[in-house]
């Protein structure tokens, strides 16, 4: 992996950043090196319940790169939903969509969503697998996977949901829940 200084000399400068919350597109308004990064978003936990446990859901992948581009280029930035929060006891998370940028002149960067935390009924549960990334120049990395559960009971603590990817590495593996019992 090369360093800043290896594509921007000894001060890289970056002005006018751009960071989209919903899918957009964006036009570039000159020639020049662009970096783009791309997020992906968490898994939601699962549910616990009487019978069940809430491990935590797996967070987000990360692609980064810096590009060269033309003016008047036209990204196309797709944000991906979170995993939807679980309502009903006893029930699955639900993995995060798909965020990516893409564009002429860009190989495409991915940022998969985080997996949903899996209930059991026999211990920990597992949590959601971290999301994967591709296409970045820079960095792929993936996100942590979620935490398990703490045991069975509705007196036992939910698993942490896995950390993100960033650029700084690989997210962390969300805590495991604790478990307790009635005294």
């Amino acid at each position: 992996m090369g360093s800043l200084s290896q594509y921007f000399g000894e001060s890289p400068v970056f002005s006018n950043a751009k960071v989209f919350a919903s899918s957009g597109s964006f036009v570039t308004p000159r020639v020049g090196k662009y970096r783009i990064r791309v997020l992906g978003p968490g898994g939601s936990g699962a549910r616990g319940g009487a019978a069940n446990n809430g491990p935590g859901g797996g967070g987000g992948g990360y692609a980064e790169s810096i590009v060269q581009l033309a003016g008047g280029v036209t990204l196309t930035v797709t944000v991906g939903a979170g995993g939807a929060a679980q309502t009903v006891a006893a029930t699955n998370g639900n993995a995060g969509g798909t965020s990516s940028v893409a564009g002429s002149g860009l190989t495409t960067l991915t940022a998969n969503g985080g997996g949903g935390g899996v209930t059991s009924t026999s211990g920990g549960g597992t949590g959601g697998t971290g999301g994967t990334a591709t296409g970045g120049n820079l960095a792929n990395f993936a996100g942590g996977a979620g935490g398990a559960g703490g045991g069975i009971g509705a007196s036992t603590g939910a698993g942490g949901g896995g950390g993100a990817g960033s650029y700084l590495g690989a997210g962390g593996v969300g805590g495991a829940g604790s478990a307790s019992t009635a005294s």
